[in-house]
């Protein structure tokens, strides 16, 4: 079979559109080993918990292996505390691999448009062929030139009452064109090049804005409304009455 990335005919692996390791730090988090995944962008959006990692057959072991290694950046990068740097409400994340950390977050969507003919829960990801083919290019040969283009803004996110890190999502904005990531407490978007958080404004360093989710209307009907009708605890009631009341 033909590989997506390299495009050559090769025995394929399954290979997971969010980084596996993502998946596994959840379920060590989590009491009753599940994940929260917000589906749809509407009021009355479908909320799922799943172990499914969402892995199809996608690349080639070379390949495979290429992307892993790219990810290993990434997951190291926003797991850790040295690159985060307060300055007052506004953080400053410094790293010398931001190059890559952009072109990991754009392979993420890159292999959800892929991955949609496995998984109806990506059916909301569009990818133009020139777009899907830029950013095949730019993870195969890791030129982040190719993706000026793309805009992606990453925030961190903070919620006193409860820990994001605990939960991962994907879903569209209310707007077609662009889509956010919940992923290990930050909140990415893609595709929208309006907001603070831009990656990258400089070679090494970029400067973005804390999120309270609860303190933001749109935020909070993303992060929290679909979740009202759950009753598995992973939302603080103190949270949930606020809807219910």
């Amino acid at each position: 079979m033909i590989c997506y990335l390299c495009l050559e005919d090769k025995k394929l692996r399954k290979s997971h559109s969010i980084p596996n390791s993502v998946f596994r730090q959840l379920k060590k988090q989590s009491i009753i080993s599940s994940v929260l995944i917000r589906l749809d962008a509407q009021g009355d959006s479908l909320v799922k918990q799943t172990q499914n990692t969402f892995d199809c057959e996608l690349l080639c072991a070379e390949c495979e292996q290429h992307l892993g290694k790219l990810e290993k950046v990434f997951l190291e990068f926003i797991r850790s505390q040295k690159n985060k740097n307060k300055l007052g409400k506004y953080l400053v994340i410094e790293s010398d691999c931001l190059d890559i950390i952009k072109i990991v977050i754009c392979s993420i969507f890159w292999r959800m448009f892929y991955a949609k003919r496995v998984y109806q829960e990506f059916d909301f990801v569009h990818l133009s062929k020139e777009y899907a083919e830029t950013i095949r290019l730019s993870i195969l040969s890791k030129d982040i030139n190719r993706l000026q283009n793309i805009d992606v803004n990453i925030y961190p996110v903070r919620d006193k009452i409860h820990d994001m890190k605990q939960c991962v999502g994907f879903f569209p904005s209310d707007c077609k064109s662009f889509y956010y990531l919940l992923i290990e407490g930050f909140l990415i978007e893609i595709f929208n090049p309006k907001n603070l958080g831009k990656i990258k404004n400089s070679k090494n360093k970029v400067t973005t804005v804390e999120i309270d989710p609860r303190k933001d209307q749109k935020l909070v009907q993303i992060f929290y409304q679909p979740h009202v009708k759950l009753k598995n605890g992973l939302f603080p009631q103190k949270i949930l009455k606020q809807f219910n009341s």
